[in-house]
């Protein structure tokens, strides 16, 4: 079973330990990648975040690939 969360919208959840503490509870993530929410810096802390959680994680659909740039260096 898979439980997915969308993580990376609320900065203060970000860098506050919340998301990080919920990555314990969930198998993968969805990475808001900027169009309602995130940037780069909350991006790429996102996944790093997911990687020392083991989360597996992909990019939300509001933000073009090509602008990415933060998602596409962890793979």
């Amino acid at each position: 079973m898979d439980l997915n969360c969308d993580l990376g919208e609320l900065e203060q959840a970000v860098f506050d330990g919340t998301q990080e503490a919920l990555m314990a509870s969930i198998t993968s993530a969805n990475v808001a990648c900027g169009a309602h929410a995130g940037d780069e810096r909350i991006m790429e802390t996102t996944i790093r975040q997911a990687l020392r959680h083991g989360c597996a994680s992909a990019r939300t659909r509001d933000f073009p690939i090509a602008r990415t740039s933060a998602v596409w260096r962890f793979r």
